[in-house]
């Protein structure tokens, strides 16, 4: 008999309590849920087709976590932003599995859920030329965050991390959405270093990527 994490079964007992847990509304995890799972044995047959195996397909170590509940790790972190430590602890498997899962997850979602416009086409430089002339015709909003990280070790690494403005040590997200049109343009996520507020954007901390599009987006190539 399976034993599911208490997360899986409090959210499957409490399905109104969802959003509140993870951002999702119920019918919303279970349908990205579905589309994980699909996505990842679509890319397990994939690696199946060059693989020669010295053990029969099943074989090996069991994962401690259901794939439902995997997923759920990840979703906890978007969330709340805990440290892989303390989900290790909540999820009962090791700081290095969660760390190991969430980069997992997030990077098979982020490749075939695309966040923005830019990630989108990304890997089509005209269309994302295509994109940024378009959008020079329009007002973009411009929002950033720094979320607490846990203290990295030793002091040369712990440099990077700290926010001199809430004095504490920090990752910064940033999000550029075009209001007009009703869609995130660009999104970066758990960027490190210090970084000064731009003059022509009032009380935001910009990435160096940010501030890129943002004067690539605005400026006007004739002047």
């Amino acid at each position: 008999m399976t034993e599911y994490n208490y997360m899986w079964v409090y959210i499957q007992e409490h399905p109104q309590e969802t959003k509140r847990l993870l951002g999702l509304e119920h019918q919303q995890l279970l349908e990205l849920i579905a589309y994980g799972k699909l996505l990842k044995e679509n890319q397990q047959k994939e690696v199946e087709k060059g693989k020669v195996r010295l053990i029969k397909e099943g074989g090996g170590n069991k994962a401690k976590l259901s794939e439902e509940e995997q997923i759920i790790l990840m979703l906890v972190y978007l969330r709340h932003y805990l440290s892989f430590q303390l989900l290790g602890i909540m999820f009962k498997i090791s700081e290095s599995s969660a760390h190991n899962i969430f980069n997992y997850w997030q990077s098979l979602f982020a490749e075939n859920l695309p966040a923005s416009l830019f990630e989108q086409v990304k890997k089509h430089p005209e269309e994302m030329e295509k994109i940024k002339e378009e959008l020079i015709e329009h007002e973009l909003i411009v929002d950033a965050t720094e979320q607490a990280v846990e203290r990295p070790l030793g002091q040369e690494e712990q440099k990077p991390y700290y926010s001199g403005k809430k004095k504490r040590h920090t990752s910064k997200s940033q999000i550029v959405i075009c209001s007009e049109i009703k869609d995130i343009v660009d999104v970066v996520i758990g960027e490190i270093g210090s970084k000064s507020d731009v003059t022509d954007i009032p009380q935001v901390d910009s990435t160096d990527r940010v501030i890129h599009l943002y004067y690539t987006v605005t400026s006007n190539p004739n002047q």
